[in-house]
Protein backbone atom coordinates (compact mmCIF):
# COMPACT_ATOMS: atom_id res chain seq x y z
CA UNK A 1 0.00 0.00 0.00
CA UNK A 2 1.53 3.23 -1.08
CA UNK A 3 1.77 5.69 2.07
CA UNK A 4 0.21 8.97 2.26
CA UNK A 5 1.64 11.93 0.01
CA UNK A 6 2.30 14.79 1.98
CA UNK A 7 0.99 18.00 0.83
CA UNK A 8 3.00 20.53 2.40
CA UNK A 9 6.02 18.90 1.35
CA UNK A 10 5.28 19.14 -2.54
CA UNK A 11 4.58 22.69 -1.60
CA UNK A 12 8.46 23.37 0.25
CA UNK A 13 9.87 20.85 -2.96
CA UNK A 14 8.77 23.69 -5.33
CA UNK A 15 9.49 26.51 -2.96
CA UNK A 16 12.93 24.95 -2.80
CA UNK A 17 13.33 24.26 -6.36
CA UNK A 18 12.70 27.88 -7.27
CA UNK A 19 15.18 28.83 -4.00
CA UNK A 20 17.87 26.70 -5.48
CA UNK A 21 18.14 28.50 -8.84
CA UNK A 22 17.35 31.82 -7.30
CA UNK A 23 20.80 31.42 -5.31
CA UNK A 24 22.22 29.72 -8.36
CA UNK A 25 21.44 32.71 -10.52
CA UNK A 26 22.49 35.28 -7.88
CA UNK A 27 25.91 33.56 -7.23
CA UNK A 28 26.94 33.59 -10.46
CA UNK A 29 27.29 37.83 -9.74
CA UNK A 30 28.34 37.74 -6.52
CA UNK A 31 31.05 35.15 -6.40
CA UNK A 32 32.53 36.92 -10.19
CA UNK A 33 32.34 39.97 -8.22
CA UNK A 34 33.73 38.61 -4.86
CA UNK A 35 35.83 41.62 -2.92
CA UNK A 36 34.14 44.73 -4.07
CA UNK A 37 32.88 46.98 -2.02
CA UNK A 38 29.98 47.86 -2.84
CA UNK A 39 26.93 50.05 -0.95
CA UNK A 40 23.54 48.22 0.15
CA UNK A 41 21.72 49.58 -2.68
CA UNK A 42 23.55 48.31 -5.38
CA UNK A 43 23.22 45.63 -8.25
CA UNK A 44 26.37 43.45 -6.61
CA UNK A 45 23.65 43.70 -2.94
CA UNK A 46 20.56 42.74 -5.35
CA UNK A 47 22.78 40.10 -6.20
CA UNK A 48 23.28 39.19 -2.48
CA UNK A 49 20.00 39.22 -1.49
CA UNK A 50 18.71 36.95 -4.38
CA UNK A 51 21.41 34.64 -3.81
CA UNK A 52 20.29 34.74 0.33
CA UNK A 53 16.83 34.54 -0.58
CA UNK A 54 17.17 31.03 -1.86
CA UNK A 55 19.60 29.53 0.81
CA UNK A 56 16.75 27.97 2.66
CA UNK A 57 16.89 25.61 0.14
CA UNK A 58 19.20 22.71 0.48
CA UNK A 59 18.36 22.39 3.98
CA UNK A 60 14.89 21.72 3.22
CA UNK A 61 16.10 19.71 0.91
CA UNK A 62 17.70 17.24 3.30
CA UNK A 63 14.99 17.44 6.18
CA UNK A 64 12.05 16.53 3.50
CA UNK A 65 13.85 13.34 2.58
CA UNK A 66 14.81 12.57 6.91
CA UNK A 67 11.16 13.17 7.73
CA UNK A 68 9.85 10.52 5.13
CA UNK A 69 12.70 7.94 4.82
CA UNK A 70 13.18 8.19 8.97
CA UNK A 71 9.02 7.63 9.73
CA UNK A 72 8.46 4.25 10.49
CA UNK A 73 5.84 3.27 9.11
CA UNK A 74 7.09 3.68 5.87
CA UNK A 75 8.91 1.20 4.24
CA UNK A 76 12.63 1.62 3.10
CA UNK A 77 14.57 -0.05 0.62
CA UNK A 78 18.46 1.37 0.65
CA UNK A 79 19.16 -0.27 -2.51
CA UNK A 80 16.21 0.66 -4.23
CA UNK A 81 16.42 4.04 -2.82
CA UNK A 82 19.74 4.98 -3.35
CA UNK A 83 19.55 3.73 -6.71
CA UNK A 84 16.68 6.43 -7.79
CA UNK A 85 19.20 9.42 -7.13
CA UNK A 86 22.42 7.30 -7.93
CA UNK A 87 21.60 6.49 -11.73
CA UNK A 88 20.45 9.73 -12.52
CA UNK A 89 24.17 11.38 -11.21
CA UNK A 90 25.45 9.00 -13.62
CA UNK A 91 23.92 9.73 -15.92
CA UNK A 92 23.61 13.64 -15.95
CA UNK A 93 27.25 13.80 -15.03
CA UNK A 94 28.28 12.25 -18.40
CA UNK A 95 25.83 15.56 -19.83
CA UNK A 96 28.00 17.85 -18.10
CA UNK A 97 30.92 16.13 -19.53
CA UNK A 98 29.80 15.82 -22.99
CA UNK A 99 29.03 19.54 -22.85
CA UNK A 100 32.28 20.83 -21.14
CA UNK A 101 34.16 18.50 -24.45
CA UNK A 102 31.57 20.39 -27.18
CA UNK A 103 32.12 24.01 -25.40
CA UNK A 104 36.18 23.37 -25.05
CA UNK A 105 36.42 21.83 -29.14
CA UNK A 106 33.84 24.30 -30.61
CA UNK A 107 34.45 27.72 -28.29
CA UNK A 108 31.86 28.78 -28.58
CA UNK A 109 30.82 28.56 -24.87
CA UNK A 110 32.49 27.57 -21.53
CA UNK A 111 31.91 24.54 -19.72
CA UNK A 112 29.07 24.62 -16.52
CA UNK A 113 32.03 25.35 -13.17
CA UNK A 114 32.41 21.77 -12.15
CA UNK A 115 35.84 19.47 -11.84
CA UNK A 116 36.50 18.45 -15.41
CA UNK A 117 37.12 22.45 -15.93
CA UNK A 118 38.34 22.86 -19.45
CA UNK A 119 38.36 19.24 -20.70
CA UNK A 120 40.76 17.69 -23.42
CA UNK A 121 38.86 15.70 -25.66
CA UNK A 122 42.52 13.96 -26.39
CA UNK A 123 43.25 12.85 -22.92
CA UNK A 124 40.17 10.78 -21.74
CA UNK A 125 41.55 9.19 -18.86
CA UNK A 126 42.53 12.73 -17.37
CA UNK A 127 38.98 13.71 -17.83
CA UNK A 128 37.66 10.48 -16.16
CA UNK A 129 39.75 10.76 -13.37
CA UNK A 130 38.62 14.71 -12.83
CA UNK A 131 34.98 13.09 -13.15
CA UNK A 132 36.09 10.95 -10.10
CA UNK A 133 37.77 13.09 -8.08
CA UNK A 134 34.64 15.64 -7.64
CA UNK A 135 31.21 16.12 -8.98
CA UNK A 136 31.39 17.52 -12.66
CA UNK A 137 29.01 20.10 -12.22
CA UNK A 138 29.04 22.72 -9.18
CA UNK A 139 25.57 22.01 -8.14
CA UNK A 140 26.37 17.60 -7.67
CA UNK A 141 27.69 17.89 -4.87
CA UNK A 142 24.20 17.70 -3.00
CA UNK A 143 23.36 14.41 -4.52
CA UNK A 144 26.56 12.67 -3.85
CA UNK A 145 25.56 14.26 -0.23
CA UNK A 146 22.25 12.69 -0.47
CA UNK A 147 23.70 9.20 -1.42
CA UNK A 148 25.82 9.25 2.16
CA UNK A 149 23.00 10.27 3.98
CA UNK A 150 20.61 7.38 2.23
CA UNK A 151 23.17 5.16 3.74
CA UNK A 152 23.12 5.36 6.80
CA UNK A 153 19.33 5.50 6.98
CA UNK A 154 19.33 2.01 8.09
CA UNK A 155 21.77 3.10 10.70
CA UNK A 156 19.22 6.01 12.08
CA UNK A 157 15.94 4.05 12.07
CA UNK A 158 16.12 2.03 14.90
CA UNK A 159 16.20 4.96 17.06
CA UNK A 160 13.53 7.17 15.21
CA UNK A 161 11.56 3.87 15.98
CA UNK A 162 11.47 4.07 19.69
CA UNK A 163 8.56 5.38 21.38
CA UNK A 164 7.40 8.84 20.93
CA UNK A 165 8.38 10.15 24.13
CA UNK A 166 11.84 8.36 24.41
CA UNK A 167 12.65 9.14 20.81
CA UNK A 168 12.25 12.82 21.21
CA UNK A 169 14.94 13.64 23.63
CA UNK A 170 17.52 10.88 21.71
CA UNK A 171 16.54 12.99 18.96
CA UNK A 172 17.75 16.43 20.84
CA UNK A 173 20.26 14.98 21.79
CA UNK A 174 21.40 13.67 18.49
CA UNK A 175 20.81 16.97 16.62
CA UNK A 176 22.90 19.02 19.80
CA UNK A 177 25.78 16.80 19.14
CA UNK A 178 26.15 16.63 15.61
CA UNK A 179 25.34 20.27 14.98
CA UNK A 180 26.43 21.77 18.20
CA UNK A 181 30.00 20.84 17.38
CA UNK A 182 29.90 21.61 13.44
CA UNK A 183 28.42 25.19 14.56
CA UNK A 184 31.39 25.19 17.07
CA UNK A 185 33.87 25.22 14.79
CA UNK A 186 32.25 27.25 12.32
CA UNK A 187 30.72 30.33 14.05
CA UNK A 188 32.25 30.98 16.81
CA UNK A 189 36.10 31.92 15.24
CA UNK A 190 33.20 34.44 12.67
CA UNK A 191 32.30 36.19 16.36
CA UNK A 192 35.24 35.85 17.99
CA UNK A 193 38.18 36.58 15.76
CA UNK A 194 40.58 35.60 18.75
CA UNK A 195 39.27 32.58 19.32
CA UNK A 196 41.72 29.66 20.09
CA UNK A 197 41.39 26.78 17.78
CA UNK A 198 39.46 24.08 18.60
CA UNK A 199 40.91 20.47 18.16
CA UNK A 200 40.81 20.20 14.23
CA UNK A 201 41.20 16.79 13.82
CA UNK A 202 38.86 15.61 15.96
CA UNK A 203 35.99 17.95 14.32
CA UNK A 204 37.12 16.20 10.98
CA UNK A 205 36.07 13.10 11.94
CA UNK A 206 33.56 13.60 14.11
CA UNK A 207 30.36 12.27 12.04
CA UNK A 208 28.31 15.33 12.28
CA UNK A 209 27.13 17.71 9.33
CA UNK A 210 24.43 16.98 7.05
CA UNK A 211 23.75 13.66 9.51
CA UNK A 212 22.39 16.42 12.20
CA UNK A 213 20.62 18.19 9.59
CA UNK A 214 18.74 15.53 8.45
CA UNK A 215 17.93 14.19 11.95
CA UNK A 216 16.71 18.09 12.57
CA UNK A 217 14.25 17.30 9.70
CA UNK A 218 12.53 14.51 11.45
CA UNK A 219 12.33 16.59 14.84
CA UNK A 220 11.10 18.99 13.56
CA UNK A 221 8.32 17.14 11.15
CA UNK A 222 6.98 14.36 13.86
CA UNK A 223 7.98 16.68 17.26
CA UNK A 224 6.71 20.40 15.45
CA UNK A 225 7.50 22.74 18.40
CA UNK A 226 4.54 24.03 19.61
CA UNK A 227 4.53 27.50 19.10
CA UNK A 228 3.04 30.12 17.03
CA UNK A 229 3.02 30.06 13.09
CA UNK A 230 4.73 33.97 14.05
CA UNK A 231 7.81 32.14 15.51
CA UNK A 232 9.16 29.85 12.73
CA UNK A 233 8.40 32.58 10.00
CA UNK A 234 10.34 35.50 12.64
CA UNK A 235 13.12 32.75 12.79
CA UNK A 236 13.84 32.78 8.78
CA UNK A 237 13.43 36.28 8.55
CA UNK A 238 15.94 36.61 10.62
CA UNK A 239 18.31 33.83 9.43
CA UNK A 240 17.38 35.64 5.56
CA UNK A 241 18.57 39.05 6.99
CA UNK A 242 21.57 37.48 8.82
CA UNK A 243 23.10 36.21 5.92
CA UNK A 244 22.44 39.61 3.19
CA UNK A 245 23.83 41.89 5.86
CA UNK A 246 26.85 39.30 6.60
CA UNK A 247 27.58 38.38 3.02
CA UNK A 248 27.12 42.46 2.21
CA UNK A 249 29.57 43.25 5.02
CA UNK A 250 32.36 40.53 4.70
CA UNK A 251 32.25 41.91 0.53
CA UNK A 252 34.27 45.26 1.64
CA UNK A 253 36.46 43.26 4.46
CA UNK A 254 39.74 43.18 4.33
CA UNK A 255 39.80 39.17 3.33
CA UNK A 256 36.06 38.86 1.72
CA UNK A 257 34.11 35.66 3.06
CA UNK A 258 31.43 34.12 1.99
CA UNK A 259 30.78 31.95 5.29
CA UNK A 260 26.96 32.83 5.56
CA UNK A 261 26.34 31.18 2.48
CA UNK A 262 27.35 28.20 4.12
CA UNK A 263 24.64 25.40 4.39
CA UNK A 264 26.17 24.32 8.18
CA UNK A 265 26.53 27.79 8.79
CA UNK A 266 23.92 29.22 12.01
CA UNK A 267 22.32 31.98 9.67
CA UNK A 268 21.30 29.54 6.78
CA UNK A 269 20.19 26.58 9.34
CA UNK A 270 18.39 29.36 10.87
CA UNK A 271 16.48 29.90 7.30
CA UNK A 272 15.96 26.26 6.26
CA UNK A 273 14.37 24.94 10.03
CA UNK A 274 12.32 28.47 9.85
CA UNK A 275 10.97 27.64 6.48
CA UNK A 276 10.53 24.17 6.95
CA UNK A 277 8.93 24.01 10.77
CA UNK A 278 6.37 27.34 9.21
CA UNK A 279 5.40 25.02 5.59
CA UNK A 280 5.13 22.17 7.44
CA UNK A 281 3.24 22.93 10.61
CA UNK A 282 0.08 20.75 11.48
CA UNK A 283 -2.15 23.41 10.39
CA UNK A 284 -0.79 23.58 7.03
CA UNK A 285 -0.52 20.18 6.46
CA UNK A 286 -4.34 20.02 6.21
CA UNK A 287 -4.35 22.44 2.74
CA UNK A 288 -4.01 19.81 -0.01
CA UNK A 289 -1.74 21.08 -2.82
CA UNK A 290 -2.96 21.74 -6.04
CA UNK A 291 -2.27 19.94 -9.11
CA UNK A 292 0.56 21.96 -10.80
CA UNK A 293 2.21 21.81 -7.65
CA UNK A 294 2.14 18.44 -7.32
CA UNK A 295 3.51 18.44 -11.46
CA UNK A 296 6.35 20.55 -10.98
CA UNK A 297 7.09 18.80 -7.31
CA UNK A 298 7.81 15.13 -8.65
CA UNK A 299 9.95 16.69 -11.15
CA UNK A 300 11.93 18.64 -8.75
CA UNK A 301 14.75 16.24 -8.43
CA UNK A 302 14.84 16.04 -12.79
CA UNK A 303 14.73 19.92 -12.61
CA UNK A 304 17.44 20.16 -10.25
CA UNK A 305 19.69 18.08 -12.50
CA UNK A 306 19.18 20.10 -15.66
CA UNK A 307 18.76 23.53 -14.05
CA UNK A 308 22.41 24.23 -14.08
CA UNK A 309 23.12 23.69 -17.46
CA UNK A 310 20.03 25.51 -18.48
CA UNK A 311 21.08 28.10 -16.22
CA UNK A 312 24.71 28.48 -17.65
CA UNK A 313 23.34 29.29 -20.75
CA UNK A 314 20.26 31.64 -20.16
CA UNK A 315 23.14 33.98 -18.35
CA UNK A 316 26.14 33.84 -21.06
CA UNK A 317 24.35 33.70 -24.03
CA UNK A 318 21.94 35.97 -25.98
CA UNK A 319 20.11 38.81 -24.23
CA UNK A 320 19.41 37.50 -21.43
CA UNK A 321 23.07 36.99 -20.40
CA UNK A 322 23.52 40.36 -21.57
CA UNK A 323 20.80 41.42 -19.20
CA UNK A 324 22.06 39.23 -16.47
CA UNK A 325 25.79 40.88 -16.33
CA UNK A 326 24.60 44.52 -17.27
CA UNK A 327 21.26 44.95 -15.21
CA UNK A 328 21.09 41.98 -12.28
CA UNK A 329 18.49 43.70 -10.32
CA UNK A 330 16.25 42.61 -13.38
CA UNK A 331 18.93 40.42 -15.25
CA UNK A 332 18.41 37.83 -12.38
CA UNK A 333 15.04 37.14 -11.62
CA UNK A 334 14.43 37.06 -15.50
CA UNK A 335 17.26 34.33 -15.90
CA UNK A 336 15.78 31.98 -12.98
CA UNK A 337 12.11 32.65 -14.31
CA UNK A 338 13.97 31.50 -17.94
CA UNK A 339 15.27 28.57 -16.89
CA UNK A 340 12.19 27.58 -14.57
CA UNK A 341 10.78 27.41 -17.32
CA UNK A 342 13.14 25.26 -19.59
CA UNK A 343 13.97 22.97 -16.87
CA UNK A 344 10.02 21.90 -16.50
CA UNK A 345 9.94 21.41 -19.96
CA UNK A 346 12.78 19.48 -20.29
CA UNK A 347 12.22 17.32 -17.07
CA UNK A 348 8.36 17.01 -18.20
CA UNK A 349 9.45 15.83 -21.56
CA UNK A 350 11.89 13.63 -20.70
CA UNK A 351 9.55 11.79 -17.97
CA UNK A 352 7.08 10.95 -21.50
CA UNK A 353 9.92 8.72 -22.62
CA UNK A 354 8.79 6.23 -20.26
CA UNK A 355 11.43 3.64 -21.17
CA UNK A 356 14.15 5.37 -20.04
CA UNK A 357 12.13 7.60 -17.29
CA UNK A 358 14.35 6.14 -14.34
CA UNK A 359 17.69 7.00 -15.81
CA UNK A 360 17.34 10.96 -15.56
Amino acid sequence: MPAERVHAFDRLRVMATVGVVLLHGGAGIVGARRGEQTGFFTSLNAANVYDSAGRFAVGCFFMISAALLLAPERPFDVVRQTRKVLVPLVVWSFVYIAYAMWASTSGRSTPVNGSIGDPDVAAPVQILRDALAAPVAYHLWFVYVLVGLYLVVPLLRPLTARPTAERRGLLLYGVSILLGLELLARFVPQVWPGTPRLYVSFLDVFPSGFVGVFLLGFLLYHHPPRVPAAVPALVATCGFAWIVVAVWRQQSAEVPSLWAYENLNLPVLLFSAGVFTFVTRPAARLRPATRAVGVVSALSYRIYLVHALVLHVVRTEGPTGDLYQDSPVVGIPVAVAVTLVVSFAIAWLLGRVRPLRSVW
